[in-house]
């Protein structure tokens, strides 16, 4: 990627192949008035996002408008270029009996409760950016949090 072009619009390709190379992502659900936003351990399958949840606030959210937003990115060392999919999704519950086999493997929670709903975000639209990282954005920052001496 050139300077000129410091920003790259990702093909529907590129946006699902990346999608797969993750595992962690962020759904957005309208609750009531706000948004909120909560990681999601997921995998991709048949063109779709699958997630496992529990009871709470994003199945209610869900419930009331099924229309969410998710997003992933990642980054690549060697390239020094992040990337950025993010899609517009209809939520929708499958039943375990419906979905293959390979799913109940694959879907591994960091959150140790129980997860008895299965998710499936069938997406109305999909993009991706892939974009050069600046090297000062690399580099750590270090806040002083008092102005003791370090001993």
């Amino acid at each position: 990627m050139s300077q000129s072009t410091p920003v790259r619009e990702l093909s529907m390709n590129e946006c699902w192949s990346l999608l797969r190379s993750v595992r962690v992502g962020r759904i957005a659900v309208a609750v009531g008035a706000h948004i909120e936003i909560f990681p999601i351990t997921f995998i991709v399958t048949g063109g779709t996002i699958v997630f496992r949840t529990g009871e709470g606030t994003k199945v209610a959210a869900m419930t009331q408008n099924p229309d969410v937003a998710f997003e992933a990115d990642g980054y690549d060392e060697s390239a020094r270029e992040a990337w950025s999919v993010v899609a517009r999704a209809r939520a929708g519950d499958i039943a375990d009996a419906e979905a293959p086999d390979v799913l109940s493997g694959a879907l591994v929670s960091w959150h140790a409760g129980p997860k008895h709903r299965l998710v499936q975000l069938a997406p109305s639209h999909l993009s991706g950016r892939r974009f050069a990282v600046q090297a000062q954005a690399l580099m750590p920052q270090v806040v002083p949090t008092s102005h003791a001496a370090v001993e």
